[in-house]
């Protein structure tokens, strides 16, 4: 029974892994079979689980805050078929108890960077020919088309910001591992792997996601010391110039991007958030109804509203909906794991390898943090599971006793 269920936690592993980046339909596949292997183990034991350390803890707080807080939303009906989203948080104790050794995080990290280099390829083909590259296996998707006849690239996914978002977090895990490695051909194809990955980046024009991998190299270099942050700067910057001169789209973008007036919407969005949440402070208004409240509150202001789906900020958005505690704990799990790994960071010096996975793991988490003070990615099931991904990753380096370095040679 032992066998089978061990062999079921790493299949479970590595099909999470491998799904992440491609279908969100796997990878909860993926997760409810972790999830099954775990629960009969701890029928199997007499023993049900709980987290053994803070961040875990701080999940479990959180979501019990928005369980406790959904009767006393606005709207029941609606909030508590909404509350489901939710479970895609057990991504984060099911990955870290699947994780017995290095050898298997590093199996599963490779699985993932390997199909986001996949999927970055059929991304990069989506900017130049839109819908003329056809999706199999998966629902068909409508690209956006913008200035110079290109188009956001979704990957296999139904937005480019879910893409965007997503690629920051497996590109700052790449690049972690990448220095890790010792192995000159498996980092000239992790390198081309993470060059795809950039570019597919690029164009989805998620200026969110833009800012979450810049906020992320910035971290990850100034852990790595005073000439990787000098390095990283210079690479934004070399890059961003470059992108905004051969692109009359990326610079047309950026523009926009820095121009108060093209993001009014956006800064009158987070106000009206604001004013909800000054209404319902302690609660919340519930999951599921923040768009029909919209109206309202949109009405004591005269600019033009083009969309009401969310507060396109996750702190404000889970603080909205549940309530200023759950915002608050919702922001002091992403503070916990920025400072569990930077501590471990600092402490295991003699352990260079597990140095440079730490480092882009926090990254992943940095860059997370940023760019969800642009956009929803807690309510993106797709961004958020890869992140718990990343997340627990962290913990597990942060936790491991004995990492073998020769696991990269």
């Amino acid at each position: 029974m032992n066998i089978w269920l061990d062999r079921g936690r790493r299949f479970g592993l590595y099909l999470l892994a491998v799904s992440l980046p491609v279908s969100i339909s796997g990878a909860q596949i993926a997760l409810g079979l972790l999830m099954l292997v775990f629960a009969i183990r701890a029928i199997q034991h007499r023993r049900l689980p709980r987290p053994s350390e803070p961040v875990g803890w701080l999940i479990v707080a959180m979501i019990l805050w928005v369980l406790a807080a959904a009767p006393l939303s606005l709207d029941v009906r609606v909030t508590i078929p909404r509350l489901l989203k939710y479970w895609s948080w057990f991504t984060y104790f099911v990955v870290l108890a699947a994780l017995p050794d290095r050898r298997t995080a590093l199996r599963a990290m490779w699985l993932m960077l390997g199909c986001m280099g996949l999927v970055a390829v059929y991304g990069i083909a989506q900017h130049f020919f839109g819908d003329a590259v056809p999706r199999y296996l998966a629902p068909p998707v409508r690209l956006w088309q913008q200035t110079g006849g290109y188009y956001h690239a979704v990957g296999m996914f139904d937005h480019h910001l879910t893409y965007g978002n997503s690629l920051i977090i497996s590109l700052m895990l790449g690049l972690g591992l990448w220095f890790a490695l010792r192995d000159r051909r498996q980092r000239l194809l992790l390198a081309v792997i993470l060059a795809l990955g950039t570019l597919a980046l690029i164009w989805t024009y998620a200026r969110s996601a833009w800012v979450g991998l810049l906020a992320g190299l910035l971290v990850f270099g100034a852990l790595k010391g005073k000439r990787a942050l000098v390095g990283a700067l210079a690479a934004v910057l070399v890059v961003g110039f470059a992108a905004a001169q051969l692109s009359p789209t990326i610079k047309d973008r950026l523009h926009r991007g820095l121009t108060s007036e093209e993001n009014l919407e956006r800064i009158y969005t987070w106000k009206t958030s604001l004013d909800m949440l000054r209404d319902h402070p302690l609660t919340g208004i519930g999951p599921g109804n923040y768009t029909p409240l919209t109206k309202t509150y949109r009405a004591n202001y005269n600019i033009h509203w083009t969309a009401n789906s969310h507060a396109h900020n996750s702190y404000l958005q889970i603080a909205v909906e549940s309530g200023a505690p759950a915002g608050l704990l919702f922001g002091g799990v992403l503070a916990m794991l920025f400072a569990f790994g930077a501590a471990r960071h600092r402490d295991i010096k003699d352990q260079p390898a597990r140095r440079d996975l730490l480092a882009g793991a926090v990254g992943a988490v940095a860059a997370f943090a940023a760019s969800s003070l642009l956009q929803h990615n807690a309510g993106d099931t797709e961004v958020c599971m890869i992140f718990l991904f990343a997340a627990a990753l962290l913990v597990f380096l942060v936790r491991e006793k004995t990492g073998n370095e020769h696991d990269l040679a």
